[in-house]
């Protein structure tokens, strides 16, 4: 080959060669292309969209999601963290009224405590024990049924625990996923079949055995808007006007009235107001289903539901054969409790239940006991509760925690913290999962007491800042000494006039 030609052919190989790499520079610096070089900014705060058709992504068991991070302990991380922890606590409101337990999830060793065994009034972080018991005696995928039986003149509506019936079309959510309006078009057609006869209405509420009220409420109850008389039927979790608004006195009642009505407008004609009887054991059924068990625990964890946390221990009471009465329902989760931890080998300090929404301010549990458990659920031993890890509020996102963590001393832990909220009268509490110093997993529980109800949002902050401090991302409040472990000065806020929610 002539020399000519081998340079024409070495030429022509490397245009081949470079022509494509010269496009895919080009293509990688105006960001067309994934590279590493770039000249375009990408705006960080943008959602990267979903992925392209045909990525495939290897899945993990839930097990491995929680999995402990087996990383060696960071001493120096925990003696800073635990210092902040007694700056915030000694600063206002209530200097020095404050409670604090973290617990490693591998070991189950306790990092980090100050006055962690005594105990507490929980609040609303009672609630992480009835999910618990909730998720350890029911199946997840189970759901509650709402029924219309019908048998000869008489059509019976049969509570079957669904306290979130909607009016309207059914919902993908768990609020309203079950439609009366559905179970009134189902049933309208079985009365059609039958002859379309005028009918009498009558409604089975007796699942929970009639005890719709707990005294242990006392001004918590549903006079003040916090939880609604506990029936197998109800419209709306028995709301009148709001979540902590007015209650309806009679939620079967009124769930009846409002299937009566619903039934008129599709033709079929019924007789009178509906009464209580209970249902025959036959005739033709039509039903609804609820949201599943797991989805009824994830919202009660994420909103702080105080009535669907009620309706769960009745729930679990009814599975291990005991009395479905808000003392029947106390006795079911307290049993599961202790069964959790004679499996795992827990020592738990004592436990004082009065219902299963932290609603009374009698219930008593201690920060320690609560960490404890939540290291059960963050070390995947028990894969019935590994649920509740992905089913905690996230500060500044999600659930009650979405409009906290939003004050300069407090915004280190946005994103980060993942807690269960709670508060009642002057006690406020946070008890979460997370990732803290020296990047091991851990659970804790924070609490802060003795406190001016006025000062309730103060209060709160604190809790905030407890829980980022122990998680070592920041959280000291205003007055700082110079070379304190923290971030940034807290500004002058207004005293609160509008105290914390109960019950969230």
């Amino acid at each position: 080959m002539r020399l000519r030609d081998r340079i024409l052919r070495v030429l022509a190989v490397v245009l081949c060669a470079a022509l494509p790499l010269s496009f895919y520079a080009v293509g990688d610096v105006t960001d067309t292309f994934p590279g590493f070089l770039t000249f375009v900014k990408r705006d960080s705060g943008g959602a990267l969209g979903v992925p392209a058709r045909g990525e495939r992504f290897p899945q993990r068991k839930d097990a491995e999601l929680v999995a402990p991070l087996s990383k060696a302990r960071d001493l120096a991380a925990e003696k800073a963290s635990a210092a902040a922890v007694k700056q915030v606590g000694e600063s206002a409101p209530a200097p020095g009224s404050y409670a604090v337990s973290v617990i490693d999830a591998d070991s189950g060793e306790g990092t980090l405590e100050h006055d962690a065994a005594t105990p507490r009034t929980p609040a609303s972080t009672l609630k992480l024990l009835t999910a618990m018991s909730a998720l350890e005696a029911l199946d997840p995928d189970a759901r509650l049924l709402t029924t219309a039986r019908l048998k000869g003149d008489t059509l019976t509506l049969i509570g079957g625990g669904d306290m979130l019936l909607g009016v309207g079309p059914a919902t993908p959510g768990v609020n309203g996923r079950a439609s009366l309006a559905a179970l009134a078009d189902a049933t309208a057609e079985n009365v059609k079949k039958a002859g379309n006869k005028p009918l009498t209405l009558h409604f089975d509420d007796a699942l929970f055995a009639n005890a719709p009220l707990n005294p242990a409420w006392k001004d918590n109850g549903p006079a003040g808007g916090w939880v609604a008389p506990i029936t197998p039927l109800a419209v709306n979790r028995g709301d009148v006007a709001g979540v902590y608004g007015p209650k309806q006195v009679d939620p079967a009642l009124h769930a009846a009235r409002e299937f009566a009505r619903l039934l008129r407008e599709r033709g079929v004609v019924v007789t009178g107001e509906p009464s209580r009887a209970p249902a025959p054991r036959d005739g033709t059924d039509a039903s609804v289903s609820s949201a599943s068990i797991g989805e009824l625990v994830a919202h009660t964890l994420q909103h702080s539901d105080n009535t669907v946390a009620e309706v769960l221990g009745r729930l679990v009471a009814l599975h291990d054969g005991i009395a479905p009465t808000p003392q029947g329902a106390v006795e079911a989760v307290e049993k599961r409790i202790a069964g959790l931890a004679k499996k795992y080998d827990l020592q738990l300090d004592p436990i004082t239940l009065y219902d299963t929404s932290g609603l009374s301010v009698d219930s008593r549990i201690s920060p320690r006991t609560l960490a404890r458990l939540l290291a059960l659920v963050a070390s995947g031993k028990d894969p019935r509760l590994i649920p509740i890890s992905r089913d905690l509020p996230i500060a500044k996102l999600t659930g009650t925690l979405a409009k906290r963590f939003d004050l300069p001393e407090t915004s280190p832990g946005a994103g980060l913290v993942r807690g269960k909220t709670g508060y009642l009268g002057g006690n406020t509490t946070l008890a979460g999962i997370g990732i803290g110093p020296g990047g091991r997993l851990v659970a804790y529980s924070v609490v802060v007491y003795g406190f001016d109800p006025k000062l309730g949002l103060e209060a709160r902050a604190k809790v905030d800042r407890l829980a980022s401090a122990v998680l070592g991302v920041g959280g000291l409040p205003v007055s700082q000494p110079e070379g304190a472990v923290g971030t940034q000065p807290q500004p002058a806020r207004p005293e609160n006039k509008d105290p914390a929610r109960r019950g969230s």
